[in-house]
């Protein structure tokens, strides 16, 4: 199974389920106590593996962007364990991840 992110501004990822997974449970936790937070966490309980942030408003859509751009490596990086098989191919879908929401982010501006 596969995930697939909109992030606006013509970009898209697309990827494995584990690394959507991963971003999803990213947001929630950083977006802790936000209605929004609540939205992602139904979608990756629902096992939906679609998460669109261009639809929302903007404000919100820069915010995201700019936490995935910015630390989502880094999370990846702190969380994923060491000896995990494949852990430096996992960080570079995340950096993947993060390359599509600066593009985002770029395109905004």
């Amino acid at each position: 199974m596969a995930g697939t992110i909109e992030f606006g501004g013509g970009e898209r990822w697309d990827g494995p389920q584990w690394v959507f997974n991963f971003v999803m449970s990213y947001l929630v936790t950083a977006l802790d106590g936000e209605p929004i937070a609540e939205e992602i966490r139904e979608i990756d309980e629902e096992n939906v593996g679609f998460l669109n942030i261009g639809e929302l408003d903007t404000a919100m859509r820069i915010r995201i962007l700019t936490m995935i751009h910015e630390s989502l490596v880094a999370d990846g990086d702190a969380r994923l364990p060491e000896d995990l098989p494949g852990r430096a191919g996992g960080i570079g879908q995340l950096q993947e991840v993060a390359d599509s929401a600066g593009s985002a982010l770029r395109s905004d501006r």
